[in-house]
């Protein structure tokens, strides 16, 4: 997790660092957001998938 959260500030991109946030306060898995963070594979959905999943659990609609 602490990776995901220093390559998101890194990057400071809010939705990554969102999600990478709510995924580990919710114990989900940690590494899908590491790898959205990153650029992975399809990182751009992967990213919006997380954040529609934080802003869903936060109660806000996007």
């Amino acid at each position: 997790m602490t990776w995901a959260l220093i390559l998101a500030f890194a990057r400071k991109n809010w939705q990554a660092i969102l999600a990478a946030v709510l995924i580990a306060a919710v114990g989900k898995d940690w590494p899908r957001a590491a790898r959205a963070v990153n650029g992975g594979t399809h990182g751009l959905e992967e990213r919006a998938r997380l954040t529609k999943i934080a802003a869903r659990a936060l109660g806000v609609s996007l």
